[in-house]
């Protein structure tokens, strides 16, 4: 089961395991991350690069708090 964000610079992805007795998703198997303004087709993953790993975390983060939590705040 794979769960992703897209921000205007990154696609991050998470794939898991899916757990079927329980009917949700399981353990972390992997994890990819795309420039998408310099790699527009996604061919470079780049999650292992170790430059990355802060924005990887940002990331993860992000897509564990929920798209609702991503929402803007709305305008009076």
């Amino acid at each position: 089961m794979g769960y992703s964000i897209n921000t205007a610079k990154y696609h991050y992805i998470e794939w898991y395991g899916w757990d079927e007795k329980a009917g949700a998703k399981g353990v972390f198997v992997s994890s990819e991350l795309y420039n998408s303004e310099n790699d527009a087709f996604e061919t470079v993953n780049l999650s292992k690069i170790e430059n990355y790993t802060v924005v990887i975390l940002d990331l993860s983060k992000q897509l564990l708090a929920g798209w609702k939590e991503a929402e803007p705040e709305p305008t009076r």
